[in-house]
């Protein structure tokens, strides 16, 4: 999985890193691989177990 990352913000999640390298209409300031788990929670994505889970129980901006 790779994530697209705009000012320091994951913008895009991808299966391959081609996919976001030619997405129409976005550039990234970074390409990162990663075999976390990955969610969106509350128009935010997390990256990690224990990040996800602080997100859901509110412990994260």
């Amino acid at each position: 999985m790779f994530l697209g990352i705009q000012n320091d913000l994951i913008a895009m999640i991808a299966e391959t890193r081609e996919e976001l390298e030619n997405m129409p209409c976005m550039e990234f300031t970074e390409i990162i691989e990663t075999n976390e788990p990955v969610e969106m929670i509350n128009c935010k994505y997390y990256v990690g177990v224990q990040n996800i889970q602080d997100a859901k129980m509110g412990l994260t901006e």
